[in-house]
């Protein structure tokens, strides 16, 4: 399953919610339909700098994400892009960034282009997202919910308060598809802290996806990474991130 591409994310949403989609840069991943039978809901779940080299070396510590797979799917995804903000917008959109020009937050303002979100709120499926504040500002008049978290120093109780606002979201809005981005593994490789940091990191984030899976149901989980960690220590150079699928019934 190498043939797929972050691009592919949204055309295969669309098709799970029944709902058109422009012609894009992506295509279908038939592996998750055919596997997504019967299940009427989507959540998203990035975690940024999580390529798959980083993600086999983490596995040990990741239960959650480990049982996921397990019963699931693995599929590799090429990354489009080294950066956070054009690598998210391809998810979200279908396009490679030479074509969305997303490449900073503030681009979302006047971007003519619609993400799979957009699109499914204009058809009166309910969606949502919660990100960094500035992401947020930029979709809330295009979608149902968008909850935004201040950036901190302190990344690991940023992550909290993405994993506290996506509960809340969940139990109080019940959107059909919903997305959301955990940060700590990117911040710590930035920092180049130790792999130890890393691992710390990625057990939180982990847990936190066990407390968001415990207040679903009839759900679609995907989990995946934007785009290849950025830490010095790294051995390995890697292109693909891994596309994680799951059902919550």
């Amino acid at each position: 399953m190498y043939n797929y591409s972050l691009v592919d994310i949204a055309p295969t949403i669309a098709r799970l919610i029944k709902v058109p989609l422009p012609k894009t840069d992506g295509t279908v991943i038939t592996e998750v339909l055919d596997y997504a039978k019967n299940s009427n809901n989507v959540i998203l779940i990035i975690i940024d700098s999580f390529d798959y080299c980083t993600y086999k070396r983490l596995k040990e510590y990741l239960p959650n994400i480990k049982k996921i797979e397990k019963n699931g799917l693995l599929i590799f995804l090429k990354s489009v892009s080294e950066h956070t903000t054009p690598a998210i917008a391809s998810i979200f959109c279908g396009y490679y960034p030479d074509f969305h020009k997303i490449y900073e937050t503030g681009d979302v303002f006047n971007s003519n282009i619609k993400s799979i979100l957009e699109i499914a709120s204009n058809f009166g499926i309910k969606s949502a997202i919660i990100i960094e504040s500035k992401g947020a500002l930029a979709m809330k008049p295009k979608i149902d919910v968008a909850i935004g978290v201040d950036t901190i120093k302190d990344i690991m109780n940023y992550d909290n308060q993405i994993k506290k606002f996506t509960i809340k979201v969940l139990k109080e809005h019940s959107p059909k598809i919903i997305a959301t981005h955990f940060r700590a593994i990117d911040r710590y490789a930035h920092e180049n802290r130790t792999w130890n940091d890393i691992i710390y990191a990625a057990k939180n984030i982990d847990k936190h996806i066990g407390d968001i899976l415990n207040c679903i149901n009839n759900a679609i989980v995907m989990i995946c990474g934007d785009h290849t960690i950025h830490w010095k220590k790294k051995t390995v150079a890697e292109k693909y991130v891994p596309l994680i699928i799951g059902k919550k019934i």
